[in-house]
């Protein structure tokens, strides 16, 4: 089973960084998506995880809480991975309005 890192936001736990700390552990585009409320840069199917669909958990690229379990992922044909169901407790959905 792999262990596979995805950007996320974890809602158990708390991170207390400062932003030079987040900014060497995280890429640019990790650091928009996951501190900044960002979305990726990147077209339609070009991400590292659209294509893939091998056995085991998807981790926070920051904190590496577990997040998603590949069982719940599926191609939606949007170009994104997705999912249908989060490890309980790991994600934290807001409406944005």
């Amino acid at each position: 089973m792999a262990e596979i890192t995805a950007a996320a936001v974890p809602t158990t736990g708390s991170f207390h960084k400062q932003e030079e700390e987040w900014c060497a552990v995280l890429s640019p585009e990790q650091f928009t998506v996951l501190r900044l409320k960002g979305t990726e840069f990147l077209k339609r199917d070009e991400g590292e995880f659209t294509k893939l669909f091998e056995e085991g958990t998807y981790s926070c690229a920051g904190c590496a809480a577990p997040l998603y379990k590949s069982t719940t992922k599926f191609d939606s044909g949007c170009g994104w991975p997705e999912f249908f169901d989060a490890i309980p407790g790991a994600i934290k959905q807001t409406v944005i309005t």
